[in-house]
């Protein structure tokens, strides 16, 4: 959920104060928790499924992931461990 300011000279900024940080409806944790949920329904909830639902991880040491693309990214990169 988010809150768009509607003043014309705001030229629609997204309210950060709204929802609050903690919230669990925040749009900074929406993937996060989307994620999540799909972990605990497809993966440990129908874990004979988990050769088609698990999600794919790079690599922990591929060269992809030290190129500058790579990096300047606005989420967590998921790497195997």
């Amino acid at each position: 959920m988010a809150l768009v300011d509607a003043r014309p000279e705001s030229a629609g900024r997204l309210l950060e104060e709204f929802p609050a940080a903690d919230s669990r409806i925040n749009f900074n944790a929406f993937f996060e928790t989307l994620y999540r949920r799909y972990d605990e329904r497809y993966v440990v909830g129908a874990p004979r499924l988990q050769p088609r639902t698990r999600r794919k991880a790079w690599a922990a040491d591929s060269p992809a992931l030290s190129e500058p693309a790579a990096v300047d990214v606005d989420y967590r990169i998921r790497a195997a461990s």
